[in-house]
């Protein structure tokens, strides 16, 4: 059987839900290191919703378009392109057995429960959104149509990142995108961007990469401009995902309105003397593009979400 959390193995010490717990929860998954506060994040009373959204562009042939008439002539008409994209709640479930026993002693296992459990959700989240296959959960960004991936350069080795990759990135990504744009890393990647730079004719060479703290109360380190967060739901590095350029403001979010949903029962281990708590989050998510777009005047795809290549 599920073997309780308890009070005598130290690494089994359980917790329990002081009053404030459901908002301390929330409160750090929404914070500074979880993507679900970077995304275009909406609630929900309901389990699903639809999104009316527009895909054309403003050079295309399709939607509402504009003309050059001459005096006297008669407008042509255009109208609006929508579809209807809807999202399911998924929901994210965890449970914890604790002896009663434990539960006398909450208040020491305040700083653990305000630490690890938010702490499990982020990451859970956050892998998500980067790697979900839209099963049951989030659809991640690797896993969506509408992501570019830019080809290694001639000759790569295996296994690395260069110069010429970051390059390629950035001119990938759709350029109204750049300013909210993120890069997101295996931290492995971070050697390689540390003595990353270039040299223009008899110039020094330029550093490519900005660690935190160059510019004064800069708390990420910087590529372009954009900042550099290491996460563990990167890939390895060499394979597709091991540096993706993401504006997230272009991924959406649907939450259950009233956040985490916390529930204890003593009833269903009345037997052992335990309390057992649930923890239901839920949570849908998808990118708003469906694809890559075509620029006017160029036959290389554009995207908010934009990764390498394998190098192997």
């Amino acid at each position: 059987r599920l073997v309780a959390m308890n009070e005598g193995v130290g690494e089994d010490g359980g917790f329990i839900v002081p009053p404030d717990f459901r908002e301390g929860i929330m409160k750090v998954v929404e914070g500074e290191d979880s993507l679900l506060s970077r995304t275009d994040s909406s609630t929900t009373a309901r389990n699903s919703v639809t999104h009316p959204k527009d895909e054309t562009t403003p050079w295309g042939t399709a939607g509402i378009r504009a003309y050059w008439e001459g005096e006297a002539q008669a407008a042509s008409a255009s109208g609006g392109k929508f579809q209807g994209d809807t999202l399911r709640l998924n929901k994210l479930f965890a449970r914890v057995d604790v002896t009663d026993e434990l539960l006398e002693d909450a208040p020491q296992l305040d700083n653990y429960l305000r630490v690890k459990a938010p702490e499990v959700m982020t990451s859970v989240i956050n892998d998500a959104i980067i790697r979900g296959n839209g099963v049951g959960k989030p659809l991640g960004i690797l896993n969506s149509p509408a992501l570019v991936s830019v080809s290694d350069e001639t000759s790569q080795p295996a296994d690395t990142v260069h110069h010429r990759n970051i390059v390629a990135m950035w001119a990938r990504m759709y350029a109204p995108c750049r300013s909210k744009a993120v890069w997101l890393i295996n931290q492995d990647v971070e050697p390689s961007l540390h003595l990353m730079s270039f040299k223009d004719k008899d110039t020094n060479p330029v550093p490519v990469y900005l660690p935190a703290g160059t510019i004064a109360g800069q708390p990420y380190a910087t590529i372009y401009g954009r900042p550099v967060i290491p996460v563990q739901s990167a890939s390895t590095v060499g394979d597709v995902g091991d540096v993706i350029l993401a504006d997230l403001s272009k991924y959406r979010t649907l939450t259950k309105a009233g956040g985490t949903r916390v529930d204890t029962s003593i009833h269903l281990k009345f037997d052992t003397d335990e309390t057992v708590f649930r923890f239901i989050f839920r949570l849908a998510g998808a990118p708003w593009w469906s694809a890559p777009i075509t620029p006017k005047n160029s036959a290389n795809t554009l995207s908010p979400f934009v990764a390498i290549a394998t190098r192997s």
